[in-house]
């Protein structure tokens, strides 16, 4: 997406842009890392794809349709 993401003992680090690029984005099966690329990916110029999204069903089933709600 264009950010330069690093890690750093416990810490994330992400180094953000004004506009993030449409990309195809890996979940690792993580419910809260494909939530926030999900979010990413909304506000991105381009098409992304995200694999796994059935993750987040282990925190929040309703994920998907809420957010979807959010966009009317």
């Amino acid at each position: 997406m264009g950010s330069q993401i690093s890690i750093k003992g416990d810490e994330l680090i992400i180094e953000g842009r004004k506009v993030l690029q449409g990309a195809s984005l890996k979940s690792f099966g993580d419910h809260r890392t494909c939530m926030a690329v999900t979010v990413a990916a909304l506000c991105a110029k381009g098409e992304s794809s995200i694999d796994d999204v059935e993750c987040v069903n282990k925190s929040f089933p309703g994920f998907f349709t809420t957010l979807e709600g959010l966009q009317q």
